[in-house]
């Protein structure tokens, strides 16, 4: 905290007020924190900042205020003692569909909600039916919204991985035909570390290798 107070403030020069927010755990709900620098028995520098902890607020009492991003921090917020927590999640969901926002902004809080307030298994299908009730219709619109656009990214996420281990395996194999080329069969032990290689800048760097090689142990490769 204290390294990034000070390059914000030497880059920029303005009143930077340093705050420190958990997402789990803390102490209690508002607390504050020190960094101290001592030399010769002395303290040289105290910094000190604020520190939220989100878990020890009731979950509750934020939902009910008249703020969407409240009510998706309260996700991350205490429901003991909430005798309806699905309700309430409902409640969260019901705040940021109704916050008049962009869909990204909605997007991005329900993805907090999601993340943070887990149901259990049993939980679901409850949860589906309560979802289910006309009074919550756009909520269930906006829930059917964010799993088409979580499943679209999970599409765009495979196809980029599915490129890129495309192009990993075809370098690979190219490096495995240059190895035999130039220092003939290599041993099984080799080719195993070469198929195994994850990084395409390794690879490239391997590639570039084998041209001034003069064995495998120039290489990198060798035993």
């Amino acid at each position: 905290m204290f390294e990034y107070f000070t390059l914000l403030w030497m880059r920029h020069r303005v009143s930077i007020f340093p705050l420190a927010v958990y997402l789990r755990g803390g102490r209690s709900s508002l607390d504050e924190e020190r960094f101290v620098i001592r030399l010769f028995g002395r303290e040289q520098l105290v910094f000190r900042f604020p520190v939220v902890a989100l878990a020890r607020f009731d979950a509750r009492e934020y939902v009910e205020k008249d703020s969407p991003v409240a009510a998706a921090l309260a996700s991350l917020m205490s429901r003991r003692g909430d005798r309806a927590p699905l309700n309430l999640r409902v409640s969260m969901m019901e705040r940021v569909e109704q916050s008049g926002l962009d869909e990204a902004r909605k997007f991005l809080l329900m993805t907090l909600i999601e993340t943070y307030f887990e149901l259990a298994e049993d939980e679901r299908p409850k949860f589906e039916r309560l979802l289910s009730q006309e009074r919550y219709r756009e909520v269930k619109k906006m829930q059917l919204t964010w799993v088409d656009k979580m499943k679209e990214e999970g599409r765009k996420e495979g196809r980029q991985e599915g490129r890129q281990e495309g192009q990993r395996e075809g370098k690979r194999e190219a490096l495995l035909r240059l190895l035999t080329s130039k220092f003939g069969p290599l041993p099984e032990k080799t080719a195993s570390r070469v198929r195994a290689i994850e990084s395409l800048e390794q690879v490239d760097r391997y590639l570039d290798r084998v041209l001034v090689a003069s064995s495998l142990a120039d290489m990198g490769l060798g035993d």
